[in-house]
């Protein structure tokens, strides 16, 4: 109430301003038309059509009137131009930051920077629910990640199997589609031609969607069911409220109820699903995917659900197909496949109808290899599908894999060495990356020459996507072939030279990491750390993991990517750091490493695996004499032992690391001290006294025998 009254004034003021506006605007209209009509008037007597002394001395009178009127009005346009302009330049200025009371975004209190020494992890304890907040890294926008071209003049419509998938997707009974296929048949091209399709039918007021329709492709660096489920929610603009901490089963449910329930419903296509599965056998790789797709299949949905994968996706169980369903993406037919060649640039003098048909039988319809083929043809003009066919010279494309052998030919015969070099570079990149980063991995005399050109001469070949935002990637099939080229002598030769490469880009992340990530007190989400992900992983590749190793403790990764709950991407970086015949760490350093991959597969709901990992780290630290860290790993194993309800096993583990952490002094004993008062509140006082009367003087054969055991 009181602000509303000192609002008074002020707005009592603007009211008064507003007024005299108005009025001087009205003055200034009046005298323009008067000025005019003055104005027909003076031109009626000058020509002679109205005269007499009378109209003469009028004329006089018109004149003075119209010149007087013209300079008031002119006065009053200049004085409301000087007037605002001066309002303008002497307010008070407004910081962009401010906010106005009530609308502005509370400051979020820094959070300590983590231990670099192993924590306990307080009890589990019952939270309010909170909105969640988009990470940053999620875009608003209904496009998220690379969308595949799709202009008609270069690209088959394919417009029979739109069609077909468009059906499909639209029955009552139907939830999702999968496109399926090997990799270049054009899985993600025909998904989003569908995405197109239903777009244009929404828009024409056709068809069963009636919101606009949502594109994700998962990349190689996120590939976590959380963040797809974030994504989702975050663009229906119902955001999930801590998705990453619910059990697998509860994070499917919550997924698939947004799903269910959207105002109007919509198509969403998930490109690249692959990247979330075992590359073999199609498993979801992620807690709560396997069970999502499996409430897919089994309850029908408001939303339509259309993905594109390899292998065909698996749940958790082997339930025959009622809502979910594969469509294998088959090869191009022929004639669609004659048309890309044409669309590609192939000239009628090249190849006559008859050869391009052949050329489409013998690629089966490829995508790609077709592609690749109209690259060659269009490279060089005076090559022909009759000399591709008949010369002995070319004879070997046609045999085994034909994709490939067409990249030879392109690679040996149609790139320079700067274009090589080039496409070299960008092969060392797991994702979109600009052109400055793969300049950093050319040599010196490839710098000397027009990079530029040679990124055109990429494109135009159809072996470099231009994602969007200037920022490029190779084709996973022309990726792989580049890597296998670094060195031409022999496999070791290639192996060194690749790591060398990785070796750079880590060093291009460190870079960027200076200019881009803030302070550790300061990060929020996983975008603050992304170029440290990036050194992190490319310091693997290039075998120094120990460098790897030293990132994840001087800048505090793997602490944040738990606190945000990126179980899977840490899971990733944990098995990077593996020992291995190559990386032998220190028995400390594989100790931290077995442990941290226990409490991530604990952290997944895989407590057999973080049962696994725990023991070996136990069998370290007892070896090396770390009682500190044998106390805090016999604690998370006891924590293993309470989420199944085993109080008695896991009050021996508790009590067994409360008294070698207070024999050296670990701040860390009130952490275990609290899991116990847990314990003894979830049980009840006499259930609690009996228990510990039977097991603390046994404490520590109960310990051996359980680990022998195991769950």
């Amino acid at each position: 109430m009181g602000q509303q009254q000192g609002q008074q004034p002020a707005q009592v003021q603007t009211s008064k301003q507003s007024s005299w506006r108005h009025i001087i605007i009205v003055i200034i209209i009046v005298a323009f038309l008067l000025a005019f009509a003055c104005l027909i008037l003076w031109n009626l007597i000058n020509e002679g059509v109205l005269h007499g002394a009378f109209f003469d001395t009028l004329s006089k009178i018109l004149v003075a009137i119209g010149s007087a009127t013209a300079a008031l009005g002119g006065i009053l346009t200049v004085y409301i131009g000087i007037a605002s302009a001066l309002k303008t330049f002497l307010a008070p200025s407004t910081d962009k930051t401010e906010q106005s009371p009530g609308t502005g975004i509370p400051a979020t209190p820094p959070i300590p920077a983590p231990s670099s020494t192993q924590t306990i992890i307080p009890p589990p304890q019952p939270q309010t629910p909170q909105r969640a907040t988009p990470q940053s890294s999620i875009t608003s926008e209904f496009i998220t990640g690379s969308f595949p071209p799709t202009d008609p003049k270069t690209i088959q419509q394919r417009r029979k199997l739109v069609e077909e998938v468009y059906a499909v997707l639209t029955k009552p009974d139907m939830n999702c589609i999968v496109l399926t296929g090997i990799g270049g048949m054009g899985k993600s091209t025909a998904a989003a031609l569908v995405y197109n399709y239903a777009e244009e039918q929404r828009k024409d007021g056709k068809g069963l969607f009636a919101a606009e329709a949502l594109w994700i492709t998962v990349e190689e660096t996120t590939p976590t069911f959380a963040y797809l489920a974030e994504t989702i929610s975050a663009v229906l603009g119902k955001p999930l409220a801590d998705f990453g901490k619910l059990p697998p089963q509860n994070q499917a449910a919550a997924l698939f109820n947004l799903l269910n329930t959207p105002a109007h419903t919509c198509l969403i296509v998930v490109n690249q699903f692959e990247n979330l599965l075992d590359s073999q056998t199609g498993q979801a790789n992620d807690p709560g995917l396997g069970e999502w797709l499996d409430i897919l299949n089994s309850r029908l949905c408001r939303c339509r659900v259309l993905l594109t994968s390899r292998p065909m996706p698996r749940g958790t169980h082997d339930y025959p197909p009622t809502h979910v369903q594969e469509h294998p993406v088959a090869g191009l037919a022929t004639n669609e496949g004659m048309d890309l060649l044409r669309k590609q640039g192939v000239q009628t003098a090249q190849a006559t109808d008859a050869e391009l048909r052949i050329a489409v039988v013998r690629c089966a319809g490829h995508a790609l290899s077709l592609e690749l083929l109209a690259s060659i043809l269009r490279r060089n003009q005076s090559l022909s599908l009759h000399s591709l066919f008949n010369n002995p010279i070319y004879a070997q494309l046609w045999t085994g894999d034909i994709a490939r052998k067409l990249l030879d030919y392109i690679y040996e015969q149609q790139l320079d060495d700067v274009q090589r070099q080039l496409l070299r570079a960008f092969s060392v990149y797991r994702e979109p990356v600009p052109l400055e980063a793969a300049r950093v991995l050319l040599e010196a005399t490839a710098l000397q020459t027009p990079v530029l050109d040679a990124l055109n001469v990429l494109l135009s070949q159809h072996l470099l996507q231009d994602i969007g935002k200037e920022c490029y990637q190779l084709h996973a099939i022309v990726a792989e072939y580049a890597r296998r080229h670094f060195d031409e002598r022999d496999e070791k030769a290639n192996k060194q030279a690749l790591r060398a490469a990785h070796a750079q880009a880590a060093q291009y992340y460190m870079q960027r990491a200076e200019i881009n990530c803030p302070p550790r007190e300061k990060r929020r989400a996983i975008e603050d750390i992304k170029p440290l992900i990036e050194a992190f992983w490319q310091y693997c590749q290039a075998g120094q993991w120990q460098e790897a190793y030293n990132l994840m403790l001087e800048e505090g990764l793997f602490a944040d990517l738990r606190r945000w709950g990126r179980n899977t991407i840490l899971l990733e970086l944990w098995q990077l750091l593996l020992p291995s015949q190559e990386w032998q760490p220190e028995r400390s350093q594989a100790a931290r490493i077995y442990s941290g991959l226990g409490s991530v597969y604990d952290d997944l709901g895989k407590q057999q695996e973080a049962l696994a990992y725990f023991e070996q780290a136990l069998a370290i630290r007892r070896e090396v004499g770390d009682r500190g860290g044998e106390g805090i790993t016999l604690h998370n194993i006891g924590t293993l032992y309470f989420e199944r309800n085993h109080y008695d096993v896991a009050l021996t583990f508790f009590l067994s690391a409360r008294k070698i952490l207070e024999e050296v002094q670990s701040p860390h004993r009130d952490g275990v001290q609290s899991w116990i008062d847990g314990l003894h509140k979830e049980i009840g006082e006499k259930q609690f006294t009996t228990l510990l009367a039977q097991v603390e003087p046994q404490a520590s054969q109960i310990v051996e025998q359980a680990i022998h055991e195991g769950l």
